[in-house]
C-alpha cells in the first residue's frame, strides 16, 4: 500500500494510543517506528524508543526496533550491541536473527551477516526475508550467482513480493547482466499498475547500473511519496556510488536527516562489479 495508507495511518493510530494511555510502552514503540519511516525523523523516533524502554525495559519488540533505528543513523556499534543483547536473551528468535543479519549487511560486515542469516535459516528455511538478507550479503561480497539464487528463492516463497523482485534486479545489475536487470525494471513497472511499488526500489537498480540520473529521478519520486525505505537511504550500501553526487547530500538535507550525510565513518564501500 502507499505510505499514507501504511505508515501514515499507523502514525495516527499510534498517536491515538499514546493519548489513551501515555504509560503504554507498546504505543510509544509503535509511534517511534511510524515516525522513523513516515517522517524520517530518527531523532524524535530515538526519544520515543528510549521512553518506551523506560516504561518497559523487558519489551523485546522496542529493543529490536530501536536497533534498526540506530543502524539507520549510522550508529553501528550501538546498533549491533543492541541487537546482540536481544539475541542473548532470545537466541531462537527468527525475526531478530534476520534483523541482525540485515544490520550487519548495511554495516558492510557481509561475512557476519551470512553467519546470522544461516542461523535464521536453521530456524526456518522457508522464511523469505532471511533468503533475501542472505542474498544481499552474498551480493555485497561480489558472489552474484549464490546471491541471485537466494533472492530467487525469496521471490518464489513470497509469491512475487516486489521487494525481492527489485533485489534480483540490482543483483543482476551488479553482476553486469544489464538486459536481465532492465527486464526486472519492466516487470516492476507493470506490477505498479496493479499495486503500490515504491520508487525507492527502482532507484536501487539504477544506482547499481551506475545510471545516476535515473537513480536520482526515482529517489525524488520516493521522496515525494514519503517512501518508508527512504529512512534507510543514508546508510544503504546499494547507494554508495551516489554519495559523491551533491544531489545525495541535498536529498538528505531536505529529509532533515541527522548525523551528517556521508554514511558510516570508515565504512567499507560496497564491492564494485
Amino acid at each position: 500500500m502507499s505510505p499514507d495508507e501504511g505508515f501514515g495511518a499507523a502514525k495516527a493510530a499510534a498517536q491515538k494510543a499514546v493519548q489513551m494511555d501515555p504509560t503504554l510502552a507498546e504505543a510509544h514503540s509503535s509511534l517511534a517506528w511510524a515516525i522513523m519511516h513516515y517522517d524520517w525523523d530518527c531523532i524524535t523516533a530515538e526519544k520515543e524508543f528510549q521512553h518506551a524502554l523506560e516504561l518497559n525495559p523487558n519489551y523485546m519488540s522496542v529493543q529490536h526496533f530501536y536497533a534498526a533505528c540506530l543502524a539507520a543513523m549510522g550508529q553501528w556499534e550501538e546498533s549491533i550491541a543492541q541487537i546482540k543483547r536481544i539475541l542473548h536473551l532470545d537466541p531462537l528468535s527468527l525475526i531478530v536473527n534476520m534483523t541482525a543479519a540485515l544490520i550487519l549487511a548495511y554495516a558492510r560486515r557481509f561475512e557476519d551477516s551470512i553467519e546470522y542469516s544461516r542461523k535464521a535459516l536453521e530456524l526456518d528455511p522457508n522464511f523469505p526475508s532471511v533468503r533475501w538478507t542472505l542474498g544481499l550479503a552474498y551480493e555485497g561480497m561480489g558472489m552474484y550467482e549464490p546471491a541471485a539464487k537466494e533472492v530467487q528463492r525469496a521471490i518464489e516463497i513470497s509469491h512475487g513480493q516486489p521487494l525481492y523482485i527489485s533485489s534480483l534486479g540490482h543483483v543482476y545489475a551488479r553482476a553486469g547482466k544489464r538486459d536481465e536487470a532492465f527486464k526486472i525494471v519492466d516487470q516492476l513497472k507493470n506490477l505498479s499498475k496493479q499495486r503500490y511499488v515504491t520508487p525507492y526500489w527502482m532507484a536501487y537498480i539504477y544506482a547499481c547500473l551506475n545510471d545516476k540520473d535515473e537513480a536520482f529521478r526515482w529517489l525524488e519520486k520516493a521522496y515525494r511519496d514519503r517512501s518508508a525505505w527512504m529512512a534507510h537511504m543514508k546508510e544503504s550500501p546499494w547507494l554508495d556510488n551516489l554519495r559523491s553526487d551533491p544531489r545525495f547530500d541535498d536529498l538528505l538535507r531536505r529529509m532533515n536527516f541527522p548525523y551528517g550525510v556521508r554514511g558510516a565513518e570508515g565504512a567499507q564501500l560496497f564491492v564494485s562489479s
